[in-house]
Protein backbone atom coordinates (compact mmCIF):
# COMPACT_ATOMS: atom_id res chain seq x y z
CA UNK A 1 0.00 0.00 0.00
CA UNK A 2 1.28 3.46 -0.88
CA UNK A 3 -0.03 6.88 0.13
CA UNK A 4 0.55 10.44 -0.97
CA UNK A 5 -0.73 13.94 -0.29
CA UNK A 6 -1.89 16.06 -3.21
CA UNK A 7 -4.04 19.15 -3.48
CA UNK A 8 -6.71 20.81 -5.59
CA UNK A 9 -5.55 24.32 -6.35
CA UNK A 10 -8.28 26.83 -7.11
CA UNK A 11 -7.18 29.84 -9.15
CA UNK A 12 -7.34 32.81 -6.80
CA UNK A 13 -8.83 30.56 -4.12
CA UNK A 14 -7.99 27.95 -1.51
CA UNK A 15 -5.84 24.82 -1.73
CA UNK A 16 -7.72 21.61 -0.91
CA UNK A 17 -5.53 18.78 0.44
CA UNK A 18 -6.19 15.24 -0.78
CA UNK A 19 -4.98 12.01 0.83
CA UNK A 20 -4.48 9.29 -1.79
CA UNK A 21 -4.15 5.64 -0.79
CA UNK A 22 -3.27 2.96 -3.36
CA UNK A 23 -3.66 -0.72 -2.57
CA UNK A 24 -1.24 -3.46 -3.63
CA UNK A 25 -3.65 -4.78 -6.27
CA UNK A 26 -5.82 -3.24 -8.97
CA UNK A 27 -9.39 -2.42 -8.05
CA UNK A 28 -12.09 0.24 -8.00
CA UNK A 29 -11.46 3.88 -7.14
CA UNK A 30 -13.51 5.43 -4.33
CA UNK A 31 -13.50 9.16 -3.57
CA UNK A 32 -14.59 10.40 -0.14
CA UNK A 33 -15.35 14.12 0.12
CA UNK A 34 -16.36 16.13 3.18
CA UNK A 35 -17.03 19.59 4.61
CA UNK A 36 -18.62 20.87 1.41
CA UNK A 37 -20.75 22.92 3.78
CA UNK A 38 -18.17 24.63 5.97
CA UNK A 39 -20.15 24.28 9.20
CA UNK A 40 -20.57 20.50 8.83
CA UNK A 41 -17.63 18.82 10.54
CA UNK A 42 -18.58 15.16 11.01
CA UNK A 43 -17.21 14.14 7.61
CA UNK A 44 -13.91 15.94 8.16
CA UNK A 45 -13.32 13.99 11.38
CA UNK A 46 -14.50 10.75 9.74
CA UNK A 47 -11.88 11.27 6.99
CA UNK A 48 -9.17 11.52 9.65
CA UNK A 49 -10.43 8.30 11.23
CA UNK A 50 -10.36 6.55 7.86
CA UNK A 51 -6.88 7.90 7.10
CA UNK A 52 -5.57 6.21 10.25
CA UNK A 53 -7.14 2.87 9.28
CA UNK A 54 -6.49 2.59 5.55
CA UNK A 55 -2.68 2.12 5.58
CA UNK A 56 -3.08 -1.25 7.28
CA UNK A 57 -6.37 -2.27 5.73
CA UNK A 58 -6.46 -1.31 2.05
CA UNK A 59 -6.25 -4.53 0.01
CA UNK A 60 -6.84 -3.27 -3.52
CA UNK A 61 -7.83 -0.27 -5.58
CA UNK A 62 -7.58 3.38 -4.62
CA UNK A 63 -9.22 5.52 -1.96
CA UNK A 64 -8.98 9.32 -2.11
CA UNK A 65 -9.97 11.35 0.96
CA UNK A 66 -10.67 15.08 0.61
CA UNK A 67 -11.36 16.24 4.19
CA UNK A 68 -12.60 19.73 3.26
CA UNK A 69 -14.08 20.97 -0.01
CA UNK A 70 -14.81 24.37 1.58
CA UNK A 71 -11.84 25.26 3.83
CA UNK A 72 -12.68 28.96 3.88
CA UNK A 73 -16.21 28.12 5.03
CA UNK A 74 -14.67 25.86 7.66
CA UNK A 75 -12.56 28.71 9.03
CA UNK A 76 -15.51 31.12 8.98
CA UNK A 77 -17.91 28.48 10.40
CA UNK A 78 -20.09 29.21 7.37
CA UNK A 79 -22.32 26.79 5.50
CA UNK A 80 -21.73 28.73 2.29
CA UNK A 81 -18.62 29.91 0.43
CA UNK A 82 -17.68 33.12 2.32
CA UNK A 83 -16.47 34.99 -0.76
CA UNK A 84 -19.95 35.25 -2.28
CA UNK A 85 -22.34 33.44 0.06
CA UNK A 86 -23.04 30.79 -2.57
CA UNK A 87 -24.16 27.28 -1.60
CA UNK A 88 -21.39 25.14 -3.10
CA UNK A 89 -23.72 22.15 -3.08
CA UNK A 90 -26.00 23.80 -5.64
CA UNK A 91 -23.22 24.83 -8.05
CA UNK A 92 -21.97 21.67 -9.74
CA UNK A 93 -20.48 21.13 -12.25
CA UNK A 94 -19.50 24.78 -11.76
CA UNK A 95 -18.25 27.53 -14.06
CA UNK A 96 -14.58 28.39 -14.54
CA UNK A 97 -15.39 32.09 -15.04
CA UNK A 98 -18.33 32.26 -12.68
CA UNK A 99 -18.68 33.60 -9.18
CA UNK A 100 -16.50 32.27 -6.35
CA UNK A 101 -18.65 29.25 -5.44
CA UNK A 102 -19.02 28.28 -9.11
CA UNK A 103 -15.25 28.54 -9.71
CA UNK A 104 -14.57 26.38 -6.67
CA UNK A 105 -17.15 23.84 -7.86
CA UNK A 106 -15.56 23.76 -11.32
CA UNK A 107 -12.08 23.08 -9.88
CA UNK A 108 -13.43 20.32 -7.65
CA UNK A 109 -15.40 18.81 -10.53
CA UNK A 110 -12.38 18.66 -12.84
CA UNK A 111 -10.22 17.03 -10.17
CA UNK A 112 -12.79 14.45 -9.14
CA UNK A 113 -13.51 13.49 -12.75
CA UNK A 114 -9.78 13.09 -13.43
CA UNK A 115 -9.67 10.14 -11.02
CA UNK A 116 -12.37 8.33 -13.04
CA UNK A 117 -14.02 7.18 -9.80
CA UNK A 118 -16.23 4.15 -9.48
CA UNK A 119 -18.06 5.76 -6.56
CA UNK A 120 -18.06 9.08 -4.72
CA UNK A 121 -19.17 9.35 -1.09
CA UNK A 122 -19.98 12.91 0.02
CA UNK A 123 -20.13 13.34 3.81
CA UNK A 124 -22.51 15.80 5.46
CA UNK A 125 -24.06 16.55 8.85
CA UNK A 126 -27.75 16.88 9.68
CA UNK A 127 -28.55 17.50 13.33
CA UNK A 128 -27.60 16.64 16.90
CA UNK A 129 -30.99 14.93 17.08
CA UNK A 130 -30.80 12.51 14.17
CA UNK A 131 -29.92 9.01 13.08
CA UNK A 132 -27.18 8.48 10.47
CA UNK A 133 -28.51 7.82 6.98
CA UNK A 134 -27.59 7.65 3.30
CA UNK A 135 -29.35 9.72 0.64
CA UNK A 136 -29.78 8.36 -2.89
CA UNK A 137 -30.11 11.01 -5.59
CA UNK A 138 -32.77 10.84 -8.27
CA UNK A 139 -31.38 9.94 -11.72
CA UNK A 140 -33.90 12.37 -13.20
CA UNK A 141 -31.82 13.08 -16.31
CA UNK A 142 -31.22 9.40 -17.10
CA UNK A 143 -34.10 7.72 -18.85
CA UNK A 144 -35.20 4.14 -19.22
CA UNK A 145 -32.67 1.40 -18.65
CA UNK A 146 -29.86 3.81 -17.73
CA UNK A 147 -31.93 5.40 -14.98
CA UNK A 148 -33.05 2.05 -13.58
CA UNK A 149 -29.49 0.70 -13.66
CA UNK A 150 -28.17 3.75 -11.82
CA UNK A 151 -30.84 3.56 -9.13
CA UNK A 152 -30.17 -0.16 -8.68
CA UNK A 153 -26.44 0.54 -8.30
CA UNK A 154 -27.09 3.29 -5.78
CA UNK A 155 -29.40 1.02 -3.78
CA UNK A 156 -26.73 -1.70 -3.62
CA UNK A 157 -23.99 0.72 -2.57
CA UNK A 158 -26.23 2.33 0.02
CA UNK A 159 -27.19 -1.06 1.49
CA UNK A 160 -23.52 -1.96 1.94
CA UNK A 161 -23.08 1.06 4.24
CA UNK A 162 -25.14 -0.58 6.98
CA UNK A 163 -27.04 2.69 7.49
CA UNK A 164 -30.63 3.65 6.79
CA UNK A 165 -30.97 4.26 3.06
CA UNK A 166 -33.37 6.98 1.90
CA UNK A 167 -34.21 8.06 -1.63
CA UNK A 168 -34.25 11.80 -2.19
CA UNK A 169 -37.38 13.95 -2.28
CA UNK A 170 -39.99 13.15 -4.92
CA UNK A 171 -38.94 14.31 -8.42
CA UNK A 172 -40.88 17.60 -8.37
CA UNK A 173 -39.36 18.69 -5.06
CA UNK A 174 -35.95 17.33 -6.09
CA UNK A 175 -36.03 19.67 -9.10
CA UNK A 176 -37.38 22.62 -7.08
CA UNK A 177 -34.45 22.35 -4.64
CA UNK A 178 -31.95 22.06 -7.58
CA UNK A 179 -30.54 18.87 -6.10
CA UNK A 180 -29.32 17.78 -9.53
CA UNK A 181 -26.71 20.55 -9.01
CA UNK A 182 -25.52 19.11 -5.72
CA UNK A 183 -22.23 17.23 -5.92
CA UNK A 184 -23.86 13.80 -5.71
CA UNK A 185 -26.76 14.83 -7.92
CA UNK A 186 -24.51 16.20 -10.65
CA UNK A 187 -22.26 13.15 -10.56
CA UNK A 188 -25.26 10.83 -10.91
CA UNK A 189 -27.11 12.84 -13.56
CA UNK A 190 -24.34 14.48 -15.59
CA UNK A 191 -21.30 12.22 -15.21
CA UNK A 192 -23.22 8.96 -14.60
CA UNK A 193 -20.93 8.23 -11.65
CA UNK A 194 -22.61 6.55 -8.67
CA UNK A 195 -22.51 8.94 -5.72
CA UNK A 196 -24.01 8.78 -2.23
CA UNK A 197 -24.59 11.49 0.36
CA UNK A 198 -24.03 10.36 3.95
CA UNK A 199 -25.61 12.38 6.77
CA UNK A 200 -24.61 12.04 10.42
CA UNK A 201 -24.31 14.15 13.52
CA UNK A 202 -24.67 17.84 14.34
CA UNK A 203 -23.49 20.89 12.47
CA UNK A 204 -20.89 23.17 14.06
CA UNK A 205 -19.70 20.44 16.41
CA UNK A 206 -18.28 16.95 16.69
CA UNK A 207 -20.11 13.98 18.16
CA UNK A 208 -17.87 10.87 18.53
CA UNK A 209 -20.67 8.29 17.99
CA UNK A 210 -21.71 10.11 14.79
CA UNK A 211 -18.11 10.19 13.57
CA UNK A 212 -17.81 6.43 14.14
CA UNK A 213 -21.15 5.78 12.43
CA UNK A 214 -20.14 7.80 9.37
CA UNK A 215 -16.68 6.23 9.14
CA UNK A 216 -18.25 2.77 9.51
CA UNK A 217 -20.76 3.60 6.78
CA UNK A 218 -17.93 4.53 4.41
CA UNK A 219 -16.03 1.39 5.45
CA UNK A 220 -19.05 -0.74 4.63
CA UNK A 221 -19.17 0.67 1.09
CA UNK A 222 -15.40 0.19 0.65
CA UNK A 223 -15.80 -3.41 1.84
CA UNK A 224 -18.66 -3.97 -0.59
CA UNK A 225 -16.36 -2.82 -3.38
CA UNK A 226 -13.66 -5.27 -2.28
CA UNK A 227 -11.19 -2.57 -1.22
CA UNK A 228 -11.08 -3.54 2.47
CA UNK A 229 -12.16 -6.47 4.58
CA UNK A 230 -14.24 -6.86 7.75
CA UNK A 231 -17.32 -4.72 7.13
CA UNK A 232 -18.83 -3.33 10.33
CA UNK A 233 -22.16 -4.55 11.65
CA UNK A 234 -25.23 -2.58 10.50
CA UNK A 235 -25.88 0.51 12.59
CA UNK A 236 -28.39 -0.15 15.41
CA UNK A 237 -30.68 2.59 14.09
CA UNK A 238 -30.90 1.18 10.55
CA UNK A 239 -34.38 1.19 9.03
CA UNK A 240 -34.99 -1.12 6.07
CA UNK A 241 -36.79 0.55 3.14
CA UNK A 242 -37.36 1.44 0.42
CA UNK A 243 -37.82 4.90 1.92
CA UNK A 244 -38.17 8.44 0.59
CA UNK A 245 -37.13 11.65 2.29
CA UNK A 246 -39.91 14.15 3.07
CA UNK A 247 -39.94 17.52 4.77
CA UNK A 248 -41.35 17.39 8.27
CA UNK A 249 -44.37 19.46 9.32
CA UNK A 250 -43.96 23.22 9.46
CA UNK A 251 -44.60 25.37 12.49
CA UNK A 252 -47.64 27.63 11.96
CA UNK A 253 -46.34 29.97 14.66
CA UNK A 254 -42.92 30.75 16.11
CA UNK A 255 -41.79 29.03 19.29
CA UNK A 256 -39.48 26.40 20.66
CA UNK A 257 -39.80 22.82 19.44
CA UNK A 258 -40.51 20.13 22.03
CA UNK A 259 -40.57 16.74 20.23
CA UNK A 260 -42.56 13.84 21.66
CA UNK A 261 -40.84 11.07 19.62
CA UNK A 262 -37.19 10.27 18.99
CA UNK A 263 -35.25 10.08 15.70
CA UNK A 264 -35.42 6.55 14.32
CA UNK A 265 -38.85 5.96 15.81
CA UNK A 266 -41.75 4.65 13.74
CA UNK A 267 -44.76 6.98 13.55
CA UNK A 268 -48.34 6.43 12.45
CA UNK A 269 -50.40 8.89 10.46
CA UNK A 270 -51.89 11.63 12.68
CA UNK A 271 -49.58 10.79 15.59
CA UNK A 272 -48.61 13.78 17.70
CA UNK A 273 -44.97 14.53 16.94
CA UNK A 274 -44.32 17.43 19.29
CA UNK A 275 -45.38 20.85 20.46
CA UNK A 276 -44.49 24.40 19.53
CA UNK A 277 -44.21 26.17 22.88
CA UNK A 278 -44.12 29.80 23.88
CA UNK A 279 -41.25 31.17 25.93
CA UNK A 280 -43.24 30.56 29.12
CA UNK A 281 -43.73 26.91 28.14
CA UNK A 282 -47.38 27.07 27.17
CA UNK A 283 -48.30 25.05 24.08
CA UNK A 284 -49.14 27.10 20.99
CA UNK A 285 -49.56 24.21 18.55
CA UNK A 286 -49.23 20.43 18.51
CA UNK A 287 -47.89 19.11 15.20
CA UNK A 288 -49.04 15.74 13.88
CA UNK A 289 -47.70 13.36 11.22
CA UNK A 290 -49.29 13.71 7.79
CA UNK A 291 -48.31 10.14 6.87
CA UNK A 292 -46.95 7.02 8.48
CA UNK A 293 -43.18 6.75 8.44
CA UNK A 294 -40.09 7.36 10.51
CA UNK A 295 -38.31 10.35 12.04
CA UNK A 296 -34.84 10.89 10.57
CA UNK A 297 -33.97 14.11 12.38
CA UNK A 298 -35.25 17.09 14.31
CA UNK A 299 -33.81 20.52 13.60
CA UNK A 300 -30.80 21.68 15.58
CA UNK A 301 -32.40 25.05 16.26
CA UNK A 302 -34.41 25.09 19.47
CA UNK A 303 -36.41 28.13 18.30
CA UNK A 304 -38.51 27.65 15.17
CA UNK A 305 -39.67 30.57 13.04
CA UNK A 306 -43.22 30.55 11.71
CA UNK A 307 -43.26 28.43 8.55
CA UNK A 308 -40.06 26.57 9.42
CA UNK A 309 -39.88 22.78 9.13
CA UNK A 310 -39.22 21.01 12.42
CA UNK A 311 -37.31 18.10 10.93
CA UNK A 312 -36.87 15.48 8.24
CA UNK A 313 -38.99 12.33 7.97
CA UNK A 314 -38.97 9.23 5.80
CA UNK A 315 -41.95 7.45 4.27
CA UNK A 316 -42.23 4.18 2.41
CA UNK A 317 -41.78 4.36 -1.37
CA UNK A 318 -42.71 1.68 -3.85
CA UNK A 319 -39.67 -0.20 -5.23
Amino acid sequence: MTSSIRSIQVEGGPSLPMLVFDGPHAGPCALVTANLHGDELTGLAACQRLASQLPEALRAGRVVLIPSLNPEGLVERSRTVPADGGDLNRCFPGRRRGRAAERLAAAIWRELRSFEPDVVLDLHADSARSIPYVLLDRPTKLSGRAGRAMLSRLEALGASSGLTVVREYEPELYARYSLDKSLSGALVNRAQVPALTLEAGPRRGLDPPSIRAMADGVWGVLSGLGLVESPPAPHPSRIVGPLRRVVGPRAPVAGWWDPFVQPGERIDKARELGAIRRIDGRVSEVLVARDAGWVLSWVDAAWISAGGAVGTLAVEEAP
